[in-house]
């Protein structure tokens, strides 16, 4: 994010914690080393900050980037993006492996146990979709909107349900 886009008010800063007092102290980005203000934060307003953090779908999609080590399988398939579409394949089953479970080793109960094991099955989903948008340079937001226009167009033209992409 470039300073022009902050919000007004805000300032480019690093943090710095001191983990024996918890005292948080924010420091001007601009500077030169050993230069610029430090201004105490208080933790309130850090857990608020945290609290509030909302990430877009750009974010989650760089995020992704950086825990992608690669594996030698992936170096193997040609085209390289077979591998994340492999994936999407293989997580998806995974969540409906869970959801056969619910059903039945519980009578299709939804409890917390549930809802967290498949919050960790999409969220595997979501990260090879992540990545194969990447192999294409798709931007995760794009796909996002995209898919939010089509589908209240649809829903405008009175054409949600029914088949076909082009409805």
């Amino acid at each position: 994010m470039s300073e022009e886009s902050y919000p007004k008010g805000w300032i480019n800063a690093d943090l710095m914690i001191n983990p024996k007092t918890t005292e948080i102290h924010a420091i001007g980005g601009d500077r030169e080393e050993g230069e610029g203000d430090t201004k105490y934060i208080g933790l309130e307003i850090i857990k608020k900050l945290i609290k509030d953090f909302k990430m877009d779908f750009n974010h989650y999609q760089r995020e992704c980037r950086k825990t992608d080590v690669g594996t030698a399988a992936q170096d193997c398939l040609s085209p390289g993006w077979l591998y994340y579409v492999l994936g999407i394949a293989g997580e998806s089953g995974e969540l409906l492996e869970k959801v056969k479970k619910l059903f039945r080793d519980k009578n299709g109960i939804v409890d917390d146990e549930f809802k967290d094991m498949i919050i960790k099955e999409m969220g595997d989903v979501q990260w090879y979709m992540a990545r194969f948008a990447d192999q294409f340079g798709i931007d995760f937001n794009t796909i996002a909107e995209t898919n939010v226009k089509k589908l209240a167009s649809r829903k405008a033209r009175g054409k949600i349900h029914g088949e076909g992409d082009e409805r």
